[in-house]
């Protein structure tokens, strides 16, 4: 089951860095109930998680933004 992956994937990562893998599941979760609420998606669960391991890794990578500069340039209706 893919929830069991992810959980040994977050196992995996060092203590120090659960904060940001924290903020971008957070974010994620977030903005896809907020799509779901306007605009019904059927976007399907690999392309989700795909998504997912790409902004994990980002964040490994220390390719991250501020939390004050994340939503810069992004409208809000």
């Amino acid at each position: 089951m893919i929830i069991q992956k992810i959980i040994d994937e977050l196992h995996e990562i060092p203590e120090d860095h659960l904060s940001q893998i924290y903020e971008i599941v957070r974010s994620f979760r977030l903005e896809l109930e907020r799509e779901r609420s306007h605009n019904p998606d059927d976007t399907p669960d690999e392309e989700i998680v795909a998504n997912l391991k790409q902004g994990m890794q980002e964040a490994l990578g220390g390719n991250t933004i501020p939390l004050d500069r994340m939503w810069e340039g992004i409208d809000v209706d």
